[in-house]
């Protein structure tokens, strides 16, 4: 969000969101129990959604879909 905040720039935090998860080949979709034990921040399509997000309530262009 500080991020977000700071740049006002969601299309390119959602590109670098999606290259780290990609690259990474994190798990996209952990469960509950394992997001609880060892994740401190959400997954990349977390981050993603929380992007789009922030762009709608900001009046910023909401980035793209990803390919």
């Amino acid at each position: 969000m500080h991020a977000l905040n700071l740049t006002r720039d969601p299309a390119t935090f959602v590109s670098m969101q999606h290259e780290l998860s990609v690259r990474n080949i994190s798990d996209l979709n952990p469960d509950a129990l394992e997001s609880l034990l060892w994740l401190s921040h959400p997954p990349g399509p977390g981050r993603i959604a929380m992007a789009r997000d922030w762009a709608r309530r900001n009046g910023v262009p909401e980035p793209p879909p990803l390919r």
